[in-house]
């Protein structure tokens, strides 16, 4: 009996150490959803415009080749003996040839090799905007990440290289606009380093003398001012200056009901253009949550999911249960099989099957 307890209890031992081992790979993996893009451009661009939009659109594209660098191995100096006084000579011509040899062979440091994609910050920082009216109320809240990625030609125009400037959203942007009632548009204005500016325009579809408070307010447009004679970003643009690019019309972006903010934390690409559809802009926004009406106390109202955070709320939601599922299966099985392995080693112990005759 004392060996059947003894390995009843290691069998109990095996029996934890699985079924920790089953939650740790039953535990599941949440792969983050992509965000779909808010805006689409219009077909019939030329080639041209179908190569900048391709560029800029497509982050995977912008790393920076650089030549290889090749190292001339070193020439180990001859040790030249006092006995023999010509080897002197051919050993300092041999080095001479030698640094010769080596000098061809190295790339020219003087030849400017300039890089597909102009290099900018991968991860911009979040960004919080406030508008007050003119009796001192906060009535316009914005806090985002956003990057402007933008196309644009470099060199000359018997030789031009397509490549990509990425501005951030600085902190530092000076903060204007128009505070409104829900019957009028309001419209957010930021301004940075004398060169750049952003305008946001909201819209609601009341009306004056409407009723319903079950309305909603949404953006209407976006207009982007950059300088691309800035080489801080733009490296030997052709016809550098200021540009201006907007989001196509009648476009409706966070469409969010009233009385409540918008929040994303997904990652969405917003499209700009210029009037003539040379310039084209792509805007990255992230964490973003904002709210341009009916701001009380100062705070941001409760939030409105957009649907990419929707779907991986949906996403996760899914998950739990097939987790919680799986793990009470393992648990189960491994239940079985552990009192299988119990009762075989109890009958081996004692020399009989395990029922007592009633003999």
């Amino acid at each position: 009996m004392a060996l059947g307890g003894c390995v009843m209890d290691r069998c109990f031992i095996v029996f934890v150490i699985l079924i920790g081992v089953c939650l740790v790979q039953c535990a599941p993996s949440e792969e983050p959803p992509t965000a779909p893009s808010s805006v689409t451009d219009e077909g019939g661009q030329s080639d041209t415009e179908d190569e900048i939009t391709q560029t800029i659109s497509d982050s995977a594209e912008a790393t920076t080749s650089q030549p290889a660098e090749t190292t001339a191995a070193p020439v180990e100096p001859t040790t030249v003996g006092e006995s023999e006084p010509t080897k002197g000579v051919e050993t300092t011509q041999n080095e001479e040839e030698a640094t010769t040899a080596a000098s061809a062979t190295e790339p020219d440091i003087s030849t400017n090799s300039t890089p597909s994609v102009t290099p900018g910050p991968v991860a911009p920082s979040i960004v919080n905007f406030t508008l007050v009216d003119n009796d001192g109320n906060t009535c316009l809240i914005a806090m985002f990440s956003a990057i402007f990625k933008i196309g644009y030609y470099s060199g000359n125009k018997d030789k031009s290289t397509l490549k990509e400037a990425s501005l951030p959203l600085p902190q530092e942007a000076e903060t204007d606009g128009k505070c409104s009632d829900i019957y009028s548009p309001a419209i957010l204005k930021l301004n940075w380093f004398g060169n750049y500016a952003l305008k946001i325009k909201f819209a609601t579809d009341q009306f004056n003398g409407s009723e319903s408070e079950t309305g909603s307010w949404c953006v209407k447009s976006i207009r982007f001012n950059y300088d691309s004679g800035d080489k801080k970003y733009f490296t030997d643009a052709i016809n550098p200056g200021s540009k201006s690019v907007r989001t196509l019309e009648d476009i409706t972006l966070f469409d969010t009901p009233l009385k409540s903010s918008y929040v994303c934390q997904t990652q969405d690409n917003i499209a700009m253009e210029s009037d003539d559809s040379k310039e084209k802009v792509i805007l990255s926004i992230a964490d973003l949550q904002l709210q341009p009406y009916d701001i009380e106390d100062g705070k941001l109202s409760e939030g409105s999911l957009c649907e990419a955070d929707k779907e991986k709320q949906r996403r996760i939601d899914s998950t739990v249960p097939i987790a919680v599922g799986a793990a009470l299966g393992c648990l189960i099985l491994l239940v079985i099989i552990v009192y299988a392995i119990g009762r075989q080693f109890g009958a081996l112990g004692t020399g009989y099957s395990g029922y007592k005759s009633v003999d």
